[in-house]
């Protein structure tokens, strides 16, 4: 294949990795010891033989896109990093005891003060951004959301926390020392552009590029996956914050045993979005780091307590 989308150019040849999807697994699988800070780490609860296809076909780019290039759309920080190792360290509480799932994390006492992630429609900005997450803003249960993104919680509270104790300074330290790029343009755009139902169609359309002219549905395939594979750190396709009766986003319609190889499926759009992921660079940046967003003054209630005081 070759780019048919502006924005990309191919990586040479001899800078790819060339290896088959057996031996990338075989070394996911028997790593090599750690030798230094600089390593990707990715986890799924029930081992790699049992991640959906195209989620591990995603671990095989990692895999592929990190040797000798820039992975992009993750978190990153040093050794023992003090705001990550409070941020873990409040992730393990909420699961002490018996629990085995994230049900009712949203009243756990170390959060309960954060109150409900509210969806994008209903927190008042001053330039709002309209985000699909598959139905009515107003229709969905807030606890659920909030307790499948209680990890997200977990950080809120190390952000916005001053400890006396410890002399821990959450929202100096998120000022100073954290690099942030906006969430809806690196990562969720496909949420700003499309509804959710409408991805797996579009992406599942045969893959011509010459029809764009005169093809509306070709024209907003190109315009969709040429956009984000030129101005996006990632594609983040989720599933988890689905509820009954919502629009079936695309990583629930790829999950299906039916559409097993869709996201790989020859002659379509999506064949080319996960070519081009791997075969080829961005131009925006020409090697240059993201410019970090400029944080408006905090509105948040800072919290002045120990890292597990309950409020």
């Amino acid at each position: 294949m070759k780019p048919v989308t502006p924005g990309i150019v191919p990586i040479p040849d001899n800078e790819l990795d060339h290896r088959t999807d057996d031996e990338i697994i075989a070394y996911l699988k028997n790593p090599p010891p750690i030798r230094g800070e600089r390593n990707v780490w990715a986890f799924w609860d029930s081992g790699f033989d049992n991640i959906r296809p195209w989620c591990q076909r995603n671990v095989l780019g990692w895999s592929r896109r990190y040797i000798g290039q820039c992975l992009t759309g993750f978190i990153a920080a040093r050794k023992e990093n003090p705001f990550i190792e409070r941020w873990m360290r409040v992730w393990q509480e909420l699961w002490k005891g018996d629990r085995t799932n994230c049900f009712g994390l949203h009243a756990h006492p170390l959060l309960k003060h954060l109150g409900l992630i509210m969806p994008p429609d209903l927190v008042g900005h001053e330039k709002p951004r309209h985000i699909d997450m598959g139905g009515e803003a107003e229709s969905f249960d807030l606890k659920i959301l909030t307790d499948y993104l209680a990890l997200n919680m977990a950080y809120e509270r190390v952000r916005l926390l001053k400890d006396p104790l410890t002399g821990w300074d959450g929202p100096q330290y998120f000022r100073k020392h954290i690099h942030l790029m906006d969430t809806i343009d690196e990562l969720w755009k496909s949420h700003e552009m499309l509804l959710q139902d409408e991805l797996f169609p579009l992406l599942s359309l045969p893959f011509e590029p010459e029809e764009v002219d005169s093809d509306p549905q070709q024209k907003a395939a190109s315009d969709y996956v040429g956009y984000v594979l030129a101005n996006c750190s990632m594609a983040k396709f989720s599933q988890g914050h689905w509820q009954p009766g919502g629009r079936i986003p695309l990583a629930m319609s790829w999950s299906m045993s039916e559409n097993v190889d869709a996201d790989i499926k020859k002659g379509t759009w999506s064949e080319y979005l996960r070519w081009a992921s791997l075969s080829c660079n961005q131009q925006r940046c020409n090697g240059l780091c993201l410019e970090s967003v400029h944080l408006p003054e905090e509105k948040d209630e800072v919290l002045t307590t120990g890292l597990f005081e309950a409020k």
